[in-house]
């Protein structure tokens, strides 16, 4: 018996950092592809350290998480 294992990429990779101000997340703009996370730099405060920010070109939907 054959068995085929198959093995899904998910794309959520945070390889894209963006500076964290007003100005940086509302021009963030792209016109295809999918939905990407986006890793913030130069935080000063601790707590805010995991906040990512999820763009969607479909629907230019921005989020937190």
């Amino acid at each position: 018996m054959k068995v085929d294992i198959e093995t899904i990429k998910v794309d959520q990779e945070l390889t894209t950092e963006i500076d964290f101000t007003d100005y940086a997340i509302h021009k963030l703009r792209k016109k295809e592809g999918k939905r990407k996370d986006f890793k913030f730099k130069d935080i000063k405060v601790s707590y805010l350290k995991g906040l990512r920010l999820r763009y969607s070109p479909l629907t230019q939907n921005k989020r937190f998480y």
